[in-house]
């Protein structure tokens, strides 16, 4: 019997046996890892939109730093309280008096760790600007293209969204396509990456360079609703000959992953869908007897979402990526959480205007929709951290999750005491089980103390990110540098 860590398993070995190089290198990839340097690390930055309300969020006075216990919206997340990081006191590193949208400023300072820029269009003045755009890299962009421990996948990252108005040109803001508050994303100064928001097409820009016949073969198979596995049969039945007893069970789990994606996804596929994403979907695709001006971003939103996280899911198992981002909706999203929440939520004002109503109905509003984010983050955690990533580890002990939101109070757009979380992350010796007080320092001395953690030397200052950077004119940077507390042994 070959040990799980032998490195004898090689791609070469079972191309001589028949098996396809794009179906090796699919379910193969991860194999070989572990059998080299055990499982992957990886990143994954979720974004729920619109802000919280602090005093239900955060845990109530009384507590410890390890001896808490989270306020309502949060509760969905106790059964990991155990694998969490909750940032008490972290401020947005962003100044509250800057020009453009506040949810965009928002969003661009939180993962670049800087203040975004104008992406060309003439600043006309208006305070709520909306062509901004990231003046740098994001963090998980950074982390994949300075770690060590990133490197290796095949396609490297995925960024994917469950609202049709975050693609370029989006349906609420068509005007320049501007970034804005749309993406997670950014490669660099003014390159923003949309997110993907259908899944059946996530799935095929994921899957389909390592599928015989590519993104093309998959998309038929969807339309005959048949599994894309039927499309390597025969390569799977000698792959299965091939593999060592002692890995049948890993290999296993990942084609069961992808027929469980699939089966999901095909559910999506029983409306119209819409071709260009630009365009809203026709009204037919909303339930008869809906009430009037429901838009089918709700209808959708929990399927979405679901699918669009075990796409990252199951990417990250075949080892295709190593670093994610996904976006349940963006910063001015108006998704309808009437819907979604009846009995909780009576009206059918969007999210974002939710948002910016004040009182105590309306907080009850906005509290019942981020417990709901809280949920599904919480629902796909669990389901990463049963899932085996190696002998004594799971998917989430070696991948860490960020989860936030881009404003605190979204009435008045405030930076301080942002809602943030880490999960995961013990292969990088995240400290877990702790709601640490950052005294007020800014996000970036987080991602600093992460930076370094990921294997990257820190500059002189010891500091990320910061630049405070409007119109050709550069301020001070945000920021004092790494903090002790956060990672280690």
């Amino acid at each position: 019997m070959t040990d799980i860590r032998s490195p004898r398993i090689r791609r070469r070995t079972l191309l001589s046996s028949g098996v396809s190089a794009g179906l090796a290198s699919l379910f193969l990839r991860p194999l070989e890892a572990a059998a080299a340097n055990g499982p992957p690390t990886r990143v994954l930055i979720i974004h729920a939109p619109c802000g919280t309300v602090p005093s239900q969020f955060f845990p109530a006075a009384g507590g410890t730093a390890t001896n808490f216990q989270l306020g309502p919206i949060a509760m969905p997340l106790a059964p990991l309280q155990s694998d969490m990081v909750l940032f008490s006191n972290v401020t947005n590193p962003r100044d509250e008096g800057w020009q453009g949208d506040r949810h965009g400023q928002g969003l661009i300072a939180f993962v670049t760790g800087s203040r975004g820029i104008s992406d060309g269009t003439p600043i006309d003045g208006d305070d709520q600007f909306h062509n901004i755009t990231g003046s740098t890299q994001s963090i998980e962009q950074y982390l994949l293209t300075n770690s060590p421990l990133l490197k290796g996948s095949p396609l490297g990252y995925a960024a994917l969204g469950a609202y049709r108005d975050s693609v370029q040109n989006g349906r609420l803001y068509p005007a320049n396509g501007a970034a804005n508050f749309r993406p997670l994303t950014y490669l660099g100064a003014n390159k923003p990456v949309f997110p993907e928001v259908r899944p059946a097409v996530a799935v095929q820009n994921l899957f389909g360079s390592a599928m015989p016949g590519g993104a093309a073969a998959i998309a038929r198979q969807q339309t005959l609703n048949k599994s894309i596995l039927d499309l390597v049969a025969k390569d799977l039945a000698n792959l299965q000959k091939q593999v060592p007893s002692s890995q049948r069970v890993k290999l296993d789990t990942h084609l069961s992953a992808i027929q469980t994606l699939e089966t999901e996804i095909a559910s999506l596929n029983t409306a119209p869908t819409c071709t260009a994403p630009t365009v809203a979907p026709q009204i037919t695709m909303v339930p008869p007897g809906s009430s009037s001006g429901l838009r089918i971003d709700a209808v959708e939103h929990e399927t979405v979402s679901k699918e669009q996280l075990q796409t990252i899911k199951v990417a990250f198992q075949c080892d295709l990526i190593r670093a994610a981002t996904f976006t349940f909706g963006h910063g001015n999203c108006d998704v309808q959480f009437e819907y979604i929440l009846p009995s909780k939520v009576t009206t059918m004002t969007g999210m974002h205007d939710i948002s910016h109503q004040t009182g105590p109905t309306a907080e009850g509003w906005q509290a019942a929709a981020h417990n709901w984010y809280c949920q599904k983050v919480a629902d796909f955690l669990l389901d990463l951290k049963n899932t085996p990533d190696g002998p004594g580890t799971s998917m989430l002990d070696n991948t860490l999750v960020v989860f936030f939101t881009e404003v605190t109070i979204g009435a008045v757009h405030s930076s301080k005491q942002s809602p943030v979380m880490f999960f995961g992350g013990k292969s990088i010796g995240l400290k877990v089980g702790q709601n640490l007080d950052m005294k007020d320092r800014y996000m970036n001395d987080v991602w600093a103390s992460t930076i370094a953690a990921f294997g990257i030397p820190l500059p002189s200052s010891n500091m990320y990110g910061g630049n405070n950077v409007w119109n050709g004119v550069t301020g001070p940077r945000l920021g004092q540098g790494a903090v002790s507390g956060i990672f280690g042994p």
